[in-house]
């Protein structure tokens, strides 16, 4: 699977084999904020007092956001679940493999950002 770069960034993962990494996604947009519907959706599965041991980093352009899980274990018990968050299902996948989406696919660049002495 293909991330943007700030998804890495955030996530703090590296390109490769993964874990921890889960793909939240849907077939739809409703217009909705992408991390938020994550949020519930993953409070759904997990609880909400749960939520915050999980990293999201929400991929708008393509209805995706990628969690980083804090274990294996918790990452297995999303494996192939669904919720639906109003009138829109996500769905939850795990992801084996990790890498960078081409720079011209990136909808998320960012300007180049140069450390100044």
């Amino acid at each position: 699977m293909n991330l943007p770069r700030s998804s890495f960034t955030y996530l703090g993962i590296e390109e490769g084999r993964q874990t921890f990494l889960v793909l939240a996604w849907s077939f739809q947009s409703t217009g909705l904020d992408r991390h938020m519907v994550t949020i519930r959706a993953l409070a759904e599965l997990v609880g909400s007092k749960d939520v915050p041991d999980y990293r999201i980093a929400a991929d708008p352009s393509r209805n995706y956001a990628f969690i980083l899980c804090p274990n294996e274990v918790k990452t297995e018990e999303l494996r192939g679940r669904y919720v639906k968050v109003g009138e829109e299902k996500m769905f939850f996948d795990v992801v084996c493999y990790a890498g960078y989406l081409c720079f011209s696919e990136d909808v998320n660049q960012q300007a180049l950002v140069k450390k100044m002495n």
